[in-house]
């Protein structure tokens, strides 16, 4: 295998966990929706700055933040795409989401599998003018999804996943920017652009203003900020997030303390200055909603040393 060439499998049954591991030249955060511990199975390889990997999780939640500088992300489903959601809308079977120039990730869903590349936006572009003679148009600010011709999903998938099963054989100078560029190229592209009605900007502003305040605002403040009812944010909610603002704030609040006890040191942190930090002041009502998502207790997570310490991070910055 080339020095250049990496190979990775990494399975975690913790979200705090997986989303470490997942640390790389992107910003990513992930939160677990649905009560009880599930899986997150990983396997790729690094050619490079180019990197494919399958990924797989049992859980439902979301996936929120931005991809890195420079870099363009596609993700290919596996599977019906019925229980994804990416920028509020159900994924169509055509359909390829995007990521570019640090766009956001907007990603609700109900477990899903998918094939996603990172490769460099400028190299891609490079490679797409000389496979094809034609500049890359599709790759514009506001465009978050690839429309492609029927099969040709496939062919990526199936590309993909040669790439991913005979790393050790790869050929010198081998491109995974190069051959999705040619795969691309005379293809007959579209492109699917985000809509923004107002629900989908209540929905970003209300994120942003909790952020800004490390989700110590009520929805009741944020509706006051908003200048909207408290129906109509639940509604625009639902409709982008696949739930209510009252659980997307308590299901983030459990994450971010979930995380937080994992990454503290028992010997400095307690499980009471965590968990009010986020908000939880009734610990005995904490501990019963911690141990029914993440399957143990709050001192439980505070005292096991985080795997994701010890699995070697694949995805550099």
């Amino acid at each position: 295998m080339s020095e250049h060439v990496q190979s990775h499998r990494i399975v975690c049954n913790d979200v705090a966990e997986y989303s470490s591991c997942m640390a790389g030249p992107w910003e990513l955060e992930f939160d677990q929706f649905s009560a009880g511990p599930g899986t997150a199975c990983n396997r790729g390889v690094s050619i490079g700055s180019d990197v494919v990997f399958e990924e797989s999780i049992s859980w439902a939640g979301a996936i929120r933040g931005s991809v890195g500088k420079g870099m363009m992300v596609i993700s290919i489903p596996c599977g019906d795409p019925a229980g994804i959601k990416w920028w509020g809308r159900t994924m169509s079977e055509h359909a390829m989401p995007l990521g570019i120039r640090q766009g956001e990730v907007d990603l609700v869903f109900s477990g899903f599998r998918q094939v996603l590349a990172a490769v460099s936006e400028d190299e891609f572009h490079r490679h797409f003018l000389r496979a094809s003679g034609e500049e890359a148009e599709f790759l514009q600010d506001g465009v978050q999804e690839i429309l492609l011709p029927p099969g040709k999903l496939d062919e990526l998938r199936v590309m993909f996943g040669r790439v991913m099963d005979s790393a050790e054989c790869l050929p010198a100078g081998f491109s995974v920017c190069r051959e999705l560029a040619e795969q691309l190229a005379g293809c007959g592209v579209g492109v699917g652009r985000q809509q923004a009605p107002a629900r989908r900007r209540y929905v970003r502003e209300a994120l942003g203003m909790w952020r800004e305040s490390n989700y110590l605002l009520s929805v009741g403040e944020i509706c006051g900020l908003l200048g909207i009812s408290q129906r109509t944010l639940e509604h625009a909610f639902r409709e982008f997030c696949g739930t209510t603002p009252y659980h997307f704030l308590k299901y983030h609040r459990m994450n971010l303390a979930h995380r937080e006890l994992l990454e503290a040191d028992p010997a400095r942190a307690s499980v009471t200055e965590i968990a009010t930090c986020r908000g939880f002041f009734e610990l005995g009502r904490f501990a019963v909603e911690h141990r029914k998502f993440f399957g143990e207790s709050p001192s439980e997570t505070l005292r096991r040393k985080s795997e994701a310490r010890r699995v070697m991070r694949y995805f550099h910055a």
